[in-house]
């Protein structure tokens, strides 16, 4: 998936265009006041002087790092119109400037050497530095084959890499937003190349603030700038998100949600747990105030970023759930290896979609939708399975395979044979749907009427590659037997007729004849039929005995093995 880039400037009214963009974002994050103070708004002339950052760095005008660029500082300022002591040379400033990083020179010194006279000569000091740093940033892209973004033309996402680059690009021992200490791309950079935008989101907004408020409400605002999904309409036309894009973002949140975004999410922003998860607050609100974002440009919290996603995928499957009731594991393991969901704790209903590996899912208590909705997603290449262990053993829920639900399987063709791995040797059988779809049931125990519960695998048919499968632990077949189906699967009724008189389940001691077959009866002969299930209402089986001459005598003898009278025992005539 590739990167869209949007040209819609919208952060300075006056100047519409890239560099009023990148412009702001940089006015803005490294010094507002001075800004304002530009605008006729403030009295915050502090950054004409030189000043300390946030983390103790001499600094003049919109974040110039007088130690990052001491060696050029002389020339950059005088090319600013900066007022530079009388005497002072380029190497005696260069001097002052380490001076201070050693304790030789203080903070009064710095300033008794430069000034700058206004914010018009900040601006111009800033924009000097801006180009610096967007050749250096077009080169390093260019370098790792990102050639789709770049200066020309200034893109709202160049405008926000600029601003972050501008901060702290990395390499050269020291770690940055786009290189580590030894040059290497960083995972932000990782997520460039590989066109991931949902990730480069993640990390914009979550994984490089450093934990400090500032910086978070700086990156919240250049995360919604950069913005979360292609569509730059997508807030308000979630239907022009498609649904491949809609599941990366979920692939991305299902990733980092418990780790890392709800909890930052209740430490800078909106605590999407609270009672009002749609309400801006903490460094989100500060966001939105400062960058003067509105609207669907404003910061949005996160369960505002994730609802057009989840109106893609809901409108996919039918249901409404939460955007924070969505999980998607179905990405590459060189993606997002997550291959275990379990949301057992939670009283709520979740879609869950998995598909890409071994995958493992068990949805919430709730019932919500009607149900846990388990999605399976082929994968590109090789086989997997998905094990679904549903935590309500209700009869609601569905299962899809990509976009089709799985429902009647059609009749029993067939008795697989005893499966001899498990303590008690079970029974195993075979359901075929319309399409070809294989459902194999293996009862959980003896079945003499103690559970009614089994492990369904689902195969062939609708999950079209060989090996692929669904494996449904404690599976209620006394639910799919029934009128209302378990999981949305509805398994027609099966009775098994074997000879003998053991009076034993036929489904546990043999192979039994399945129902519509013919059994030949000579002299005397004894049946043994059996339910596949434990039954809770009254149950009507019917023989239908053919052949024979009119001389014939049949005498029919039944011996109940049916201690609470619910079968009907009918001679078809």
């Amino acid at each position: 998936m590739t990167i869209t880039l949007h040209y819609a400037y919208t952060l300075d009214s006056t100047n519409p265009t890239y560099l009023g963009e990148r412009d702001f974002l940089l006015k803005v994050a490294e010094n507002d006041p001075l800004r304002l103070y530009g605008l006729g708004q403030g009295t915050g002339s502090s950054g004409l002087s030189v000043t300390l950052d946030s983390v103790g760095r001499p600094v003049i005008g919109y974040g110039y790092d007088l130690e990052a660029h001491a060696k050029n500082a002389y020339a950059d300022l005088l090319a600013a119109g900066a007022t530079i002591a009388t005497g002072t040379t380029a190497a005696t400033l260069q001097s002052a400037i380490n001076g201070y990083a050693a304790g030789t020179t203080t903070l009064a010194q710095l300033n008794a050497l430069i000034h700058l006279p206004s914010e018009a000569a900040a601006t111009t000091l800033l924009n000097n530095i801006a180009l610096t740093a967007e050749t250096g940033l077009d080169s390093f892209l260019s370098g790792l084959g990102i050639n789709w973004i770049s200066s020309v033309p200034g893109s709202q996402e160049y405008a926000v890499l600029l601003s972050m680059w501008y901060q702290s690009p990395g390499g050269s021992g020291k770690n940055g937003y786009f290189m580590n200490s030894a040059g290497q791309p960083s995972q932000m950079t990782q997520a460039l190349i590989a066109g991931n935008r949902a990730e480069v989101w993640y990390q914009m907004r979550y994984q490089s603030s450093q934990g400090d408020n500032g910086i978070a409400k700086r990156r919240y605002a250049e995360s919604a700038v950069f913005g979360l999904y292609n569509e730059s309409n997508a807030l308000t036309s979630p239907s022009s998100v498609p649904p491949l894009e809609a599941e990366q973002v979920y692939q991305m949140l299902t990733k980092y949600r418990s780790t890392i975004i709800l909890k930052y999410e209740k430490n800078f922003g909106t605590d999407p747990n609270s009672a009002n998860p749609n309400m801006p607050a903490n460094q989100i609100l500060a966001a939105n105030t400062a960058y003067g974002l509105t609207g669907s440009n404003a910061v949005q919290t996160l369960t505002q970023e994730f609802n057009p996603a989840a109106t893609v995928l809901d409108g996919i499957y039918g249901f409404t759930f939460s955007a924070l009731n969505i999980f998607d594991t179905s990405a590459p393991s060189a993606a997002y290896n997550v291959r275990t969901i379990s949301r057992t704790s939670d009283t709520s209903a979740d879609l869950l979609i998995g598909g890409a590996g071994n995958d493992t899912l068990t949805g919430g208590t709730g019932s919500v939708n009607g149900g846990n909705v388990y999605v399976y997603m082929a994968p590109a290449s090789g086989t997997t399975t998905e094990t679904i262990n549903d935590s309500q053993d209700k009869s609601n829920g569905s299962i899809y395979v990509g976009s089709t639900q799985l429902t009647t399987a059609g009749t029993v063709i067939g008795f697989t044979g005893m499966d001899s791995t498990s303590t008690v040797a079970l029974p195993v059988y075979d359901w075929k749907g319309t399409d070809g779809t294989l459902y194999q049931y293996k009862p959980n125990d003896a079945f003499g009427g103690v559970s009614g519960t089994g492990t369904l695998t689902i195969s062939g048919g609708a999950l079209s590659t060989p090996g692929d499968k669904i494996v449904i632990n404690n599976f209620n077949m006394s639910k799919a037997q029934s009128a209302t189906g378990y999981l949305g699967i509805h398994l027609a009724d099966t009775l098994g007729i074997m000879p003998g008189s053991s009076y034993a389940n036929s489904f546990v001691v043999g192979s039994p004849t399945i129902p519509n077959q013919t059994a030949s009866v000579q002299n005397v002969q004894s049946f043994t039929i059996s339910d596949l299930q434990a039954r809770s209402t009254a149950q009507t089986v019917t023989l239908a005995l053919t052949g024979g001459t009119g001389n014939d005598i049949v005498v029919i003898d039944f011996s109940l093995d049916d201690a609470a009278n619910d079968i009907e025992w009918r001679v078809a005539a």
